[in-house]
C-alpha cells in the first residue's frame, strides 16, 4: 500500500508545479512584435534584385571576368525589367572592380526606372551617374623624357630648334638646264 501513495503523490506534485508555472507565465509581460517602420522608396517603382554573377568565373582568362560581370547585370536587368538601356551606379561599380577581376560571386542591386532608362546601384546607396574617365593621349618617348627633366630642359630645346633653324640655308630654286637667260 506503501506504494500505490508514493505513486499517487508524484502526479499531484507535478500537477501543482504547473499550477505555478502556468500561474507565472500570466504575469510575466511578454513582449509584442511591433509593426516595422518601413523607409519610404527614393523612388516608387524600386525594385531589389540579387543577381548571380557566376556566369563570369567561367571566363577562362581572368582579366576579361569584370568587363563580363558588368555585361551580365546589364543583361539580367534588361531581360527582367524589360527596358532598352540600364546605367549602373558608381557604387555598383566599384564593387564590380574592387579586387581587380575578382569579383563577387553575387551582387544586391536595387533599381528604379526613368522613363525607358533604368537606374542600378549597389544596395544600401543612392544612385549616382558614373561617367568614365577620357582617355589620355600617349605620349612618345621625347616627350615623357622633357616631362621628366622639367621647365629647363624644355627651353633648352627650343633654343635648339631656333639655331638649327637659322641654320639652315635657303634654298634656291632649281634652274632648268636648257633655259636660256636674256641679259
Amino acid at each position: 500500500m506503501v506504494e500505490t501513495q508514493k505513486v499517487n503523490e508524484a502526479p499531484a506534485k507535478i500537477k501543482e508545479e504547473h499550477k505555478k508555472t502556468e500561474e507565472n507565465k500570466e504575469t510575466t509581460t511578454h513582449a509584442v512584435a511591433l509593426p516595422k517602420e518601413t523607409k519610404p522608396a527614393a523612388h516608387p517603382g524600386e525594385k531589389i534584385f540579387n543577381i548571380s554573377l557566376r556566369k563570369a568565373f567561367r571566363k577562362s582568362t581572368k582579366n576579361k571576368r569584370a568587363p563580363y560581370a558588368i555585361t551580365l547585370v546589364q543583361a539580367f536587368l534588361k531581360r527582367h525589367l524589360k527596358c532598352s538601356e540600364v546605367k549602373l551606379g558608381e557604387k555598383l561599380n566599384q564593387k564590380i572592380w574592387e579586387c581587380g577581376n575578382n569579383i563577387p560571386r553575387k551582387i544586391r542591386v536595387t533599381t528604379f526606372r526613368d522613363g525607358d532608362i533604368i537606374k542600378a546601384e549597389l544596395m544600401g546607396f543612392e544612385y549616382q551617374d558614373f561617367k568614365a574617365m577620357p582617355k589620355k593621349e600617349k605620349k612618345g618617348m621625347k616627350d615623357k623624357l622633357l616631362d621628366r627633366l622639367g621647365p629647363k630642359a624644355a627651353q633648352k630645346q627650343k633654343e635648339e630648334e631656333l639655331i638649327k633653324g637659322e641654320k639652315t640655308p635657303e634654298k634656291r630654286e632649281k634652274m632648268e638646264k636648257h633655259e636660256i637667260t636674256e641679259e
